[in-house]
């Protein structure tokens, strides 16, 4: 499981599979390979939801942007 969170808040925004984390990290693009977090708007948001994403992750995800700015969405594995 890995846990988001807000960046500029820290307010977690929830746990995702490994496999919804896998599908976020190739649907989006990194800006270098210490990059640990990803800009989400609701462009973003429609972006996976054209691509498959699950319900669970883009729940995660639209709890966050409901006010229609994007924010840094932070990620940290959650340990077994």
């Amino acid at each position: 499981m890995v846990m988001l969170h807000n960046q500029a808040t820290g307010q977690e925004l929830g746990a995702v599979s490994d496999e919804d984390f896998q599908f976020l990290q190739t649907s989006l693009e990194e800006e270098s390979v210490e990059d640990d977090a990803y800009y989400i708007d609701l462009t973003t948001i429609d972006l996976l939801r054209s691509s498959g994403a699950s319900a669970s992750l883009l729940r995660v995800l639209e709890a966050d942007v409901s006010g229609g700015e994007g924010v840094e969405v932070q990620w940290r594995e959650l340990e077994a």
